[in-house]
């Protein structure tokens, strides 16, 4: 049952954007449920891998060179850019 959701994951999910190949996408997403695996017995693991997860995803998108838009339209996440007026609100 695993490697059946790991397959539709790889088919619906885990398209090669630019800058990953599919080895690369799938050795993410292997790692990712490997470390849920073993961070998931007590509710302090857990708390700590969220954490680090969260942070991950900090890092890989402060990169001055991360194409945000390109993120978020791969992952079907719809958004209006807002004008600089509007932020500065």
């Amino acid at each position: 049952e695993l490697r059946a959701s790991i397959r539709k994951v790889d088919r619906e999910i885990m398209q090669p954007t630019e800058g990953w190949t599919q080895e690369a996408l799938h050795r993410d997403l292997a790692s990712h449920f490997l470390l849920r695996l073993a961070f998931c017995r007590t509710e302090e693991l857990r708390r700590y891998f969220l954490s680090n997860e969260l942070e991950l995803f900090k890092v890989r998108f402060s990169d001055p060179n991360a194409d945000l838009s390109l993120f978020l339209r791969d992952n079907g996440l719809r958004y209006e850019p807002i004008d600089a007026d509007e932020l500065a609100q």
